[in-house]
């Protein structure tokens, strides 16, 4: 996973209704200062984090653009997100698929940062709410390996 700063954050969570968010464990907002993307999901178990980390010691995490805020949905919530745009993300995606022994249902890379889960078909409203934020470059702090058993291994990243 990627970090980032995300200084709309807080301001926008503030705008949902308590009374929308899913709230089975490990659901509801995101937590404050948590704001992420998913590079890629499903590495083999037996991985080393160092490994996958150090995959990226050359590489330049540019540009990386929040975008609208759009939804998917599942019969149990939808999920409230932004939309990324970033050629970068999709490379390090593709880097981490040519490397690494991946299982995946999800073939196709669609960079997102989640904003909250919601109780389903209440999503729309705040897709309605948001639909004139401004797009924003965020700027990246670090890079993460959550093993299985969720020990997680991190990664500061320097300043571009």
């Amino acid at each position: 996973m990627l970090y980032f700063v995300n200084d709309k954050m807080k301001e926008i969570q503030s705008k949902i209704d308590k009374e929308d968010v899913y709230e089975e464990e490990g659901h509801g907002l995101t937590p404050e200062g948590e704001s992420h993307v998913t590079i890629c999901y499903g590495f083999d178990p037996n991985e080393k984090a160092s490994d996958i980390l150090n995959s990226f010691k050359d590489f330049k995490f540019t540009d990386i653009k929040l975008g609208k805020i759009t939804k998917f949905s599942n019969d149990k919530f939808d999920v409230l997100k932004y939309d990324i745009e970033s050629p970068k993300l999709t490379e390090a995606n593709k880097l981490c698929m040519k490397n690494f022994e991946i299982t995946t249902d999800y073939p196709n890379y669609h960079a997102h940062s989640t904003i909250a889960y919601l109780k389903p078909n209440t999503a729309d409203k705040y897709i309605e709410m948001f639909k004139n934020e401004k797009q924003m470059i965020v700027e990246p702090k670090k890079l993460s390996y959550s093993y299985p058993n969720e020990t997680l291994v991190e990664k500061i990243l320097k300043k571009i």
